[in-house]
C-alpha cells in the first residue's frame, strides 16, 4: 500500500511541476486573486492576471460588464501544490523505509540471484554430463576436439533455454 501512495504522490509532483514550467517566471509569486462582476465575485486561478496588468483595474470581456481585477503578491496554486506534495512524497519514503519496504525489496532481489544461480548451476551440471559422457564415448580417437565443439554447442542450445524456462513455471 506504501508503494502504491508513493507512485501517486510521485506522479502528482511530476505533474505539479509541468504546471509551474507553463507559467509565465512572475506568476510564481505574483497573479489575480480575484475578479468582481457587476456584484458577482469569481476567483481566478493560475496566477495569470487577464488584462496582462499587475495591478487593480477595469477589464471589458465584450458583451460581459466590465470587471474590477485584484492582484498581489502571492504565491501560485502550482506552486503550493506541489511543495505540500514533495513534502508528502518525502514523508511516505521514511514511512516506506521505517516499515522495511527497501529491506524487503533487497530480500527479494537476493531471493532472485539465489534463483538463477541455482539455474546457472543446473544448466552447468547438465553440460557437464554431457561432456563426460561424450569424452567416454569418442576416447582417445582422432578428431574428438570437432565432435566435442559440435556436441557441446548442440547441448548449450537445448539446455540453457530448457532452464530458463524452468524460471517463469509455476513451482
Amino acid at each position: 500500500m506504501l508503494v502504491g501512495l508513493i507512485e501517486v504522490s510521485s506522479g502528482l509532483v511530476d505533474f505539479y511541476r509541468e504546471q509551474i514550467r507553463d507559467l509565465e517566471p512572475g506568476a510564481l509569486v505574483w497573479g489575480v486573486t480575484k475578479t468582481e462582476t457587476a456584484g458577482c465575485m469569481g476567483l481566478t486561478f493560475g496566477g495569470r492576471d487577464v488584462d496582462d496588468e499587475d495591478t487593480v483595474g477595469l477589464v471589458d470581456f465584450g458583451s460581459v460588464p466590465a470587471s474590477e481585477v485584484e492582484s498581489k503578491a502571492a504565491v501560485s496554486m502550482w506552486l503550493r501544490l506541489f511543495n505540500e506534495e514533495r513534502d508528502r512524497l518525502a514523508s511516505l519514503a521514511v514511512a516506506a523505509l521505517k516499515a522495511g519496504v527497501a529491506e524487503r525489496q533487497i530480500q527479494l532481489a537476493e531471493q532472485q540471484g539465489q534463483v538463477v544461480g541455482n539455474v546457472i548451476r543446473q544448466i552447468l551440471d547438465a553440460l557437464l554430463t554431457v561432456v563426460v559422457a561424450l569424452v567416454g564415448r569418442m576416447g582417445p580417437a582422432e578428431g574428438w576436439r570437432d565432435a566435442f565443439v559440435t556436441e557441446w554447442g548442440r547441448a548449450v542450445a537445448e539446455v540453457v533455454p530448457r532452464h530458463l524456462r524452468l524460471l517463469s513455471s509455476p513451482a
